[in-house]
């Protein structure tokens, strides 16, 4: 679809050509090769267009041994030192631990917390459509998936995570609610299942308010946010249309930043996009964030869209939100290769046939990917 397709593919070459003004050339040219290796797996997604319950199965796999992980990270209070898995040590992530209690921000097989939050949070959005879409034995398995995803992302206790999830959930249930074909066997049981995480979350900050109240009014991390956005500022104005290169924030604002705090990129991706790349950049990247979520919801309206991209576009919709207080969707090659791949599903879930959702037993089949026999 070439909406989505040309604005990603023109996103990456631009930050191929940004290589020619960055401060730190080699870096951007080894950041655009890298965006467009990522193009070619979109690419590939988007012309092989794997069915709906295989991209399901393979997120809640993946999503399984994230949890598995950062589970035993929690129980063990740091890293496992599984560095042939993938692991990176916790100690080198810097604010992993809370001083409250024994909590340990696990991040599992990510390089950050915060991304295991928003993985777990966009995962499970996006296995919503599986769970509400099949009966009998399999619903139990998407059941546990969920239940996982849930534990997942209280782990790391991330608040762009818990934020943009609650977001994307609230599209979900209000698409779920607006839909005729889906209010009657899904309106319920989604209602049911926000109205218990709401009942957990309550339970949850009077069973530890003393780390829940440590977390939400931790004041350092948002001074540091706000040192990097006025950094971002003063690149956007030295640099207005061209911006600094593509991977060059922290070597560009390393004079502003100072002593202030380590160098890193600014925390909010529109605003990192604009710096790195000027307003071609910022706009390529608020259509490919923004189109998707606003495009779903005129299909819900029309009565097209299917459960599945309701689902992925709640996820990235969810991920519009964290991208206003994180910047691994851009900054980190986990990220980027998330998104692009969200990006894809949404694409190819946009192109079957409009087909009437409706609870599926075991076994039975249809005329879309959505309605092939689910694990």
């Amino acid at each position: 679809m070439w909406p989505i397709t040309a604005p990603l593919l023109a996103l990456a070459g631009w930050s191929l050509l940004s290589a020619l003004w960055a401060g730190d050339a080699v870096l951007s040219l080894y950041l655009g090769l890298r965006l467009l290796l990522l193009a070619a797996v979109y690419l590939a997604v988007v012309n092989l267009r794997p069915p709906a319950w295989v991209a399901q199965v393979g997120i809640a796999l993946s999503l399984g041994i994230q949890v598995a992980v950062a589970a035993l990270q929690f129980a063990h209070r740091g890293a496992l030192g599984w560095g042939w898995l993938g692991e990176i040590p916790l100690e080198v992530v810097l604010g992993q631990a809370l001083q409250a209690g024994s909590w340990v921000r696990a991040a599992g097989l990510t390089p950050h917390p915060n991304i295991l939050g928003g993985l777990m949070g966009v995962g499970g959005l996006a296995l919503m459509p599986a769970f509400l879409r099949t009966k009998s034995k399999s619903r139990l398995a998407w059941l546990l998936a969920l239940l996982l995803c849930g534990v997942g992302l209280i782990l790391p206790l991330s608040r762009g995570a818990l934020l943009g999830t609650a977001v994307g959930g609230g599209f979900l249930l209000l698409a779920l609610l607006r839909h005729p074909n889906w209010r009657a066997p899904f309106g319920r049981i989604a209602t049911s299942a926000f109205g218990a995480a709401l009942l957990l979350a309550v339970g949850a900050a009077l069973w530890r308010p003393r780390l829940l109240w440590q977390r939400l009014m931790d004041w350092q991390p948002w001074q540091t946010r706000a040192i990097l956005n006025q950094v971002a500022l003063q690149l956007i104005a030295q640099s207005p249309w061209l911006g600094v290169g593509v991977g060059n924030f922290s070597i560009a604002g390393i004079a502003g930043i100072g002593l202030a705090t380590l160098p890193q990129p600014v925390h909010n991706v529109p605003l990192l996009l604009l710096a790195e790349l000027g307003p071609l950049g910022g706009g390529l990247w608020l259509w490919l964030t923004l189109l998707p979520p606003l495009w779903t919801a005129r299909r819900i309206f029309q009565g097209r869209a299917s459960l599945w991209e309701t689902g992925l576009a709640a996820g990235l919709l969810a991920l519009v939100i964290i991208d206003l207080f994180d910047f691994y969707s851009w900054g980190w090659q986990q990220g980027r290769l998330w998104r692009w791949l969200w990006l894809a599903l949404w694409v190819n879930a946009m192109q079957e046939p409009a087909q009437p959702d409706r609870p599926r037993r075991d076994g039975e089949t249809g005329g879309t990917p959505l309605s092939a026999p689910t694990v």
